[in-house]
């Protein structure tokens, strides 16, 4: 969950995630679908999704990390993408001990009962050396 500075201190920070019905919200959509994605955060133990109410809806992640920085609203997105807008201050997160996290990378294969020896081989590096990879 993202904000720049200048949207929160004109709007405050939003404390938990029922707050943001008094937001702005910059959505996600899909493309084909139009559909919101809706934004997932853990509430004591458990899954919540909240679709926004947005104002502005976009249908790529980086204009909606774009339109957060200029402070037109709150945007719910992967830390990654939004690293160096977070380093240099123009955005920073909110409602962090709420949001869950995600494994970096995602492997698709046909089936999880034979899995070759060299998959399994190559599952288990990533997985032990996922944060050391910049892919």
């Amino acid at each position: 969950m993202l904000g720049s500075p200048d949207y929160l201190a004109r709007n405050g920070t939003p404390k938990r995630p029922a707050d943001l019905a008094a937001h702005r919200c910059i959505a996600f959509a899909f493309t084909r679908t139009r559909a919101i994605s809706p934004w997932e955060f853990v509430v004591d133990g458990r899954q919540v999704e909240f679709t926004p109410d947005a104002r502005l809806v976009v249908n790529t992640l980086p204009l909606c990390i774009t339109a957060a920085a200029q402070g037109l609203g709150l945007a719910f997105a992967v830390d990654g993408l939004a690293a160096p807008l977070l380093a240099s201050g123009a955005l920073v997160k909110v409602l962090e001990p709420f949001c869950p996290t995600y494994e970096p990378l995602h492997l698709y294969y046909p089936s999880r009962r034979l899995v070759p020896p060299k998959l399994r081989a190559f599952i288990d590096f990533v997985r032990a050396n996922a944060h050391n990879l910049r892919i």
